[in-house]
């Protein structure tokens, strides 16, 4: 199993976790979020992330780790947010 962790860089909190079977849609988010991180905070085009209390949160991503447990590995991948002005309606 895989997990991917969305932390807040400066407080470590984990703003989300979501749980995989397969490593493949993980690597390709990874990926596309290396690939586009000092483009996007040029441009001010911030990710956006939502919380599990269904907060927006704006973001930028800055790096990620990964950890090994027993039967798992951890993405964490670090953002740099800030709370959205715009706090979209999920239900």
């Amino acid at each position: 199993m895989y997990k991917v962790q969305f932390v807040n860089a400066y407080t470590q909190d984990i703003l989300r976790e979501e749980e995989y079977k397969e490593i493949m849609l993980i690597l390709e988010m990874v990926s596309s979020f290396e690939q586009n991180k000092d483009k996007n905070e040029k441009l001010n085009n911030p990710s956006y992330i939502f919380d599990h209390q269904r907060r927006t949160w704006e973001a930028f991503y800055l790096s990620h780790v990964v950890v090994e447990e027993e039967k798992c590995r951890i993405y964490k991948l670090f953002f740099k947010v800030k709370m959205s002005e715009i706090q979209a309606i999920i239900r």
